[in-house]
């Protein structure tokens, strides 16, 4: 006979408890013998059956939530998890012979098991009676969704609150993200917990690697940034923050810039001036560039504009091929982002800030109106006119179209977002001032500089993060923000590192290493700081937890990074200072190359 086992929550009101009741159904093609087991994906909860019987069994499994999910079955020498993720209201089916023991049911999405989505499996070799049989369990609704943000707080009911696709996640917590016992980090009250799938310095990687700094050239002025093009030349780009890129062409910096900017960037404050140059994936034969500076016409709003290469020297642009892209007005001189870069989908990615002064009094983060306090993607090979296009896949790309009140799933009218601009790729960004994509699988690793208390580092893998909201202005990393709040939600996805600032005071992303010299340290994502020039490795351990290694506590205050087309990467450093004097008569900075320490 077919067993089929239908989970169904019982729900307990003040007054009246209300049991519902599964029905039996029979697949066609079912197998002889085979229990179907249904399960329901939720955020943040695996909706089914905490005891079944031993024998060949089928989930049925469908994705009810409104974020990606997936099923991984361990225990009793099994380890099985769905190919794909499931999207939003999509079904499949995991079939896998089970034997009487206990198994660990999660949810393998990066953090959804932190989140909540886990269980405990038992199997047992005894026969239900009834193939009607259902598990009850009583489901308490999470806290509300906080009033702030683009979307309105959803109504309670019996089972996991479902919340629009980027939308603020809202669980009841204390200032830290789902915990377990341990030590209380720095800054933080005294709660007697840690949080769960978060690294925090004082973590060891596996092989224990080990860096240094080698200096390749000085005599720069505020160098912010490196890029190397992906033209097999193997020269390296230098940005200089007042408006100069500079060549370095076998360990030498050559005297003329490849392109000058001075006269039209603004860089009287220390976070403002140029940003970034980034290289379109075919600069080789096309020798198209893009640059994000702070126009000085323009009372410093970003400005980020395409040049191409002259034709008759390969170390000189051609001012005149100037075409403008974009324009994001900047309210205050502070967080403005700057980061470009290409990701392997070939579209172009801008680190947007939340637009200055000091705790995001514009509310940029979670507007989803503004181009302030996002990560923003936009294709930039587009055959019209257009400055840009809009990649079809970018989360907030709705049309216009006729009112419908009646008839339409609830899902279809949480997606709407009449204001939401398209050009937003992922959103709650403080000041995202240098993000990396992994060379080799297509990560991107997104710090986020913090307040006053905490440093965030997020990371998305490849194919996700459309929508994703990264939390600020509600928290910084998994804190509350204000720190003076003692409870707050934890909103969208938490990071998967943090430091207090008794560590440092600015993270400074640095790029996942993927050279050859330091083989310990392939894969590890590294993150430095530009108070403290200290340099944290970020990568998993042997049971697959997330840990922070400090690699090296320097001198040098770290401003930039950059890798090479070989996976080498580098930084740079600045003797530069908030109300310091004119750039120009700052002491130089330097270009350095990441090592493997002298023995």
């Amino acid at each position: 006979m077919v067993r089929r086992y239908v989970f169904r929550p019982v729900v307990v009101l003040a007054v009246l408890a209300a049991l519902v009741v599964g029905i039996l159904t029979t697949p066609a093609a079912a197998t002889l013998g085979a229990n179907f087991v249904d399960v329901e994906l939720d955020e943040w909860v695996i909706l089914m059956p905490e005891t079944i019987p031993a024998g060949e069994t089928v989930f049925m499994i469908s994705n009810v939530g409104v974020d990606v999910h997936n099923v991984r079955i361990q225990g009793q020498g099994i380890d099985v998890s769905l190919p794909t993720d499931l999207q939003p209201g999509a079904s499949a089916r995991l079939e896998v012979a089970l034997e009487p023991g206990t198994y660990q049911v999660t949810c393998p999405v990066l953090n959804h098991a932190a989140l909540g989505m886990r269980l405990e499996l038992t199997v047992t070799d005894e026969m239900m009676e009834e193939p009607t049989a259902t598990t009850s369990a009583t489901v308490t609704a999470t806290a509300a969704t906080p009033t702030r943000g683009p979307t309105t707080t959803p109504v309670m009911t019996p089972t996991a609150t479902r919340m629009a696709p980027g939308a603020p996640i809202a669980t009841p917590m204390t200032p830290t993200a789902t915990a377990m016992p341990g030590a209380t980090p720095p800054g933080l009250p005294e709660t007697g917990v840690t949080p769960v799938a978060v690294a925090t310095p004082g973590g060891v990687l596996p092989g224990e690697p080990a860096i240094a700094l080698e200096q390749v050239v000085g005599d720069l002025i505020d160098p912010i940034n490196v890029v190397v093009p992906p033209d097999g030349t193997g020269r390296i780009f230098v940005v200089e923050r007042p408006g100069r890129i500079r060549i370095v062409e076998d360990g030498e910096l050559l005297d003329e810039p490849f392109l000058d900017l001075v006269g039209s960037t603004l860089s009287a404050f220390l976070e403002q001036g140029l940003y970034d140059i980034e290289f379109h994936p075919d600069y080789a034969t096309n020798g198209r560039f893009f640059v994000h500076f702070a126009e000085l016409l323009r009372n410093g709003d970003s400005m980020i504009v395409e040049f191409t290469v002259s034709d008759d020297d390969p170390n000189v642009a051609d001012p005149e091929s100037a075409r403008v892209i974009m324009q994001i007005e900047q309210p205050w001189a502070n967080h403005n982002g700057g980061e470009l870069a290409f990701g392997p989908d070939g579209y172009l990615y801008i680190g947007s800030g939340d637009g200055g002064w000091e705790g995001d009094p514009l509310g940029a983060g979670q507007d989803l109106s503004t181009l302030l306090g996002k990560l923003l993607r936009i294709d930039v090979d587009n055959e019209d006119e257009r400055p840009y296009a809009i990649p079809a896949t970018n989360p907030y790309t709705q049309t216009t179209q006729l009112v419908e009140l009646f008839g339409i799933p609830e899902q279809v009218f949480a997606d709407i977002h009449v204001n939401a601009r398209p050009e937003i790729w992922a959103y709650g960004l403080r000041n995202p001032w240098k993000f990396q994509f992994d060379p080799e699988t297509g990560d991107l690793w997104l710090p986020d500089v913090g307040q006053n208390v905490w440093e965030e580092i997020n990371y998305l893998p490849a194919g996700t993060g459309a929508g994703t909201n990264l939390g600020w202005d509600f928290n910084m990393g998994t804190h509350c923000f204000p720190i003076e709040q003692e409870e707050c939600p934890l909103v969208g996805m938490p990071p998967v590192a943090e430091y207090s600032h008794e560590l440092g005071s600015t993270v400074i992303g640095i790029g996942v290493y993927r050279g050859t010299e330091i083989p310990d340290l392939d894969g590890v994502y590294l993150a430095g700081d530009y108070g403290s020039g200290r340099i944290w490795g970020i990568g998993r351990d042997e049971q697959d937890d997330w840990v922070m290694q400090e690699l090296l506590d320097s001198d040098v205050m770290l401003t930039g990074a950059g890798q090479a087309e070989d996976g080498t990467l580098y930084v740079t450093s600045c003797n530069c200072v908030y109300n310091g004097p004119d750039p120009f008569q700052n002491p130089p900075g330097a270009l350095w190359r990441i090592v493997v320490p002298e023995q």
